[in-house]
């Protein structure tokens, strides 16, 4: 997501009307078959509010680095065929790192 507004939440920090302009576009150009990365998944609120927009018809790369947050998009999201869960982070190099967070289970 791009956080703007109020953070995380989607419904008020404009980032479903975004998604929902874009489909919109997307199928005003007939493209039939989306493919969509979704970098920081987090618990997967994000790919739900893609999954209602899009239906079935795109493919949702998520890709989380966290295993905390990782189990819990695994359970929002796991279950849909058209929804492809990456364990892993991405970066402009092919590297290990260590993933800090602040308390346990944190998805912040």
């Amino acid at each position: 997501g791009m956080n703007y507004g109020l953070g995380g939440i989607i419904e008020t920090s404009g980032e479903k009307n975004l998604i929902q302009l874009v489909a919109e576009k997307l199928r005003t150009l007939e493209v039939k078959d989306p493919i969509i990365i979704d970098i920081g998944a987090n618990d997967g609120k994000y790919a739900r509010v893609l999954l209602d927009e899009f239906l079935q018809n795109a493919t949702i790369y998520c890709f989380e680095p966290s295993m905390h947050s990782f189990a819990s998009l695994k359970k929002n999201v796991g279950d849909f065929n058209n929804v492809k869960l990456i364990d892993k982070g991405l970066g402009s190099s092919n590297e290990v790192r260590k993933l800090y967070f602040d308390e346990e289970g944190s998805g912040w």
